[in-house]
Parts: C-alpha cells; structure tokens; sequence
C-alpha cells in the first residue's frame, strides 16, 4: 500500500493535492500500464472522479488541482490559460544563479517544432552549492 496522497484542500468544486516527485498526474503515450497515477490515486483516495485541472511533469514536486465535476474542470482550465493567470514556481538548482535572468528560448513540441517560450527567473536565496529561485512562466510548454 501506498502513503496517501496529501490533500490542501477539498471542497464541492475541486481537491488540491500534494503531488510527489516521479509519479505522472494521469496516463500518457509513455506510460507504463502498471505504474501509479496521481488521478487514481486520489480517486481511490477520497472515492470520486476527479478531473485534471493542470499537470505537473514527472519528475516535478507540487501542486495539483483536480476539479470534481466535467464542467469545473472546463472553468479552472480556462482559468489557468488566461493570459492574467500568474504562474510562479519554486525551484532548487546547482550552482550560483544571477539575481535575475530570463529565457526566451524556443521549446520543441512532441513533434520537433519548435515553440516560443518565456520564463523569468529571480533568485529567492543562494546558498553555496546550490540556489532557490522563483520561476514565472509565460507560457505553459511542456518541460518549461
């Protein structure tokens, strides 16, 4: 058996949960069929359908929104992709990082192409090997 899934909040509309690092929130094309999921996890968890709001990347800590109805899912999801959403994350990297920074370097798709990005990066505190900083994305890319 598996630890439970933390959950932040939970009301009639949506549950935000705690994702774990190397856990995929739902099935892809290269996902294996025996490996867990988030979705199912916390489906089991609080037994009901949940939606995926958003998702996280594999390897990716934090937090997840999944809505408990098709038609909240379709009103947070909108929300996320409005342009005045603010999408900031935490992130600790190697190194000494500059005070701030931004890219804007292209990112390719599954199929190769490639597709404008932008992320700007501040850091919140160094220490000595490594840094935490904050990272504001422009753009929802995939591995951005």
């Amino acid at each position: 058996m598996n630890d439970p899934i933390p959950i932040l909040h939970h009301d009639d509309l949506c549950i935000i949960v705690s994702k774990p690092a190397g856990m995929l929130v739902h099935r892809d094309a290269k996902s294996r069929t025996f490996e867990q999921l988030l979705l199912n996890t916390v489906r089991d968890q609080i037994g009901a359908y949940v939606y995926p709001v958003h998702r996280l990347d594999r390897n990716t800590s934090g937090i997840v929104v999944f809505a408990l109805t098709a038609d909240a899912a379709r009103t947070l999801q909108a929300t996320l992709t409005d342009a005045s959403t603010i999408k900031e994350y935490l992130a600790l990297v190697r190194g000494v990082t500059p005070e701030r920074f931004e890219s804007d370097r292209p990112l390719r798709n599954e199929a190769g192409e490639p597709r404008p990005s932008r992320s700007v990066f501040r850091t919140v505190h160094q220490y000595d090997r490594c840094a935490l900083i904050a990272v504001r994305v422009f753009t929802g890319r995939h591995h951005q």
